[in-house]
């Protein structure tokens, strides 16, 4: 009788993981472990940096510490997420997840937040959608990190964020401004069967390995000025509206097969190195 009470006791506390409050998440974190939860609705804003008591690292920068894995499934955020906030002082709190950080399927219905902070686990948020502003600017992502088959309904910034294994914008669909100035790559770059709707900017990336982009749409201006090419770099089958690669220094094989220009295309100042590619299909566009 005491073991079938024990087993009863554990599986209680098990499910208490899966299908808490706001509060059970809270206390998770605090306690560093490890959070899973699926097909759960959360109404609350989730403000880490309110939850996570900060370390001040400069006059004007604390940072909080989450040693927790995070994982959410199938769930919807109906408020705020952040892991950055900026005070009124003028003082920033940033964010450091030494753990794994996934929210797979997921809803966000309002702002998405992890500026600056930095994901030493694996990051993936395949197949959600961002209804409202989404940033991950300066972010820096230590391992494999996942965008696949996700929506942007609004602008997505990562801009100057720092992917040090490879990222994957498979079949991402950017409704509004995608903005990726001074991204680095390290490592394989996949944006294949993409579609960006609105203004995509890539200028000044820096692609340190190859760079995938095969059957993307780019239905607006898409701007990779001044960026750097060290691997092999395709976009085959693409659709552009009006692209712009000046003054950018490709070092790799570069193919643009059955590629369509609407309006127009610009490679000017551009260095090809060992050699030019052919790019007389868009002489025809």
């Amino acid at each position: 009788m005491k073991l079938i009470y024990l087993i009863f006791i554990l599986l209680a506390t098990t499910c208490s993981s899966t299908s808490g409050s706001q509060n059970d998440i809270d206390e998770l974190l605090k306690s560093a472990k490890d959070i899973y939860f699926e097909n759960q609705t959360f109404d609350a804003i989730f403000d880490l940096t309110e939850i996570m008591q900060a370390n001040k690292i400069s006059n004007v920068t604390s940072q909080i510490t989450i040693n927790s894995s995070i994982t959410f499934i199938n769930c919807t955020f109906k408020g705020d997420l952040l892991a950055y906030s900026a005070k009124e002082d003028g003082t920033v709190v940033l964010s450091i997840f030494t753990n794994n950080v996934s929210f797979i399927g997921c809803t966000f219905e309002k702002t998405v937040s992890f500026r600056a902070s930095s994901i030493m686990g694996r990051a993936n948020f395949s197949n959600s959608f961002f209804n409202e502003k989404v940033s991950f600017e300066e972010c820096t992502f230590f391992q494999k990190a996942n965008f696949s088959d996700c929506v942007f309904h609004n602008d997505a910034r990562f801009q100057n964020s720092f992917f040090m294994q490879n990222v994957n914008f498979s079949r991402a669909e950017f409704e509004h401004t995608a903005y990726f100035q001074a991204a680095t790559f390290n490592s394989e770059a996949q944006f294949s069967v993409s579609k960006f709707i609105g203004y995509a900017d890539f200028s000044l990336i820096s692609c340190r390995q190859n760079f995938f982009a095969n059957y993307a749409e780019f239905a607006d201006r898409a701007i990779f000025n001044n960026s750097y090419f060290y691997g092999r770099i395709d976009f085959l089958q693409v659709s552009f509206k009006i692209c712009e690669f000046k003054k950018c220094y490709f070092n790799g094989e570069f193919r643009f097969n059955e590629s369509t220009v609407s309006k127009s295309i610009n490679f000017d100042g551009s260095v090809f190195w060992p050699e030019k590619p052919d790019l007389s299909i868009f002489e025809k566009d």
